[in-house]
């Protein structure tokens, strides 16, 4: 219990699964979803369509689903610190990868601002190896763009 007398956060995430919690999140009143959001640094609709896209990112690993070849059905709005760097298409944003990872980056930032993405970004760059083409189909404007997952928040 904390000091409120309710369960911690704790108890929450080992009794619920991740879906079961954006059930709650879709539950929640506007004033609470606006206060968890702005501890985010975005509007709530930008909250529940990433946490949307994290859950579906979360359950593909799970299920050991290849995620560099992945494609978004629902494209979630990207962090616009990063729009620059995730490659458009017709209708808005690349439905790849790029997409969930820039958003995996800017989540981090407020919950980790230390977190080091560098594994990630490693491994993307071998994966793509300085070729344009390939970082497009992965959702990235250019290879240069995963450079970004080691620098801190560009906001900041």
């Amino acid at each position: 219990m904390n000091s409120d007398g309710f369960p911690t956060v704790w108890t929450m995430v080992d009794a619920l699964t991740f879906g079961d919690t954006l059930h709650l999140i879709d539950l929640m009143s506007p004033g609470n979803l606006r206060a968890i959001s702005a501890k985010f640094g975005c509007t709530s609709t930008e909250f529940v369509s990433w946490m949307g896209c994290m859950n579906f990112i979360r359950n593909a690993c799970v299920h050991n689903s290849d995620l560099i070849d992945i494609k978004l059905k629902t494209k979630p709005t990207p962090p616009d610190v990063y729009k620059d760097s995730i490659q458009t298409a017709p209708g808005g944003y690349s439905n790849g990868i790029a997409i969930a990872v820039y958003i995996l980056k800017y989540l981090m930032h407020f919950v980790n601002p230390n977190y080091n993405f560098h594994n990630i970004k490693e491994t993307l760059g071998n994966i793509i190896g300085g070729d344009d083409s390939v970082a497009n189909a992965l959702g990235f404007a250019s290879h240069e763009s995963t450079a970004l997952l080691r620098e801190p928040l560009l906001d900041d």
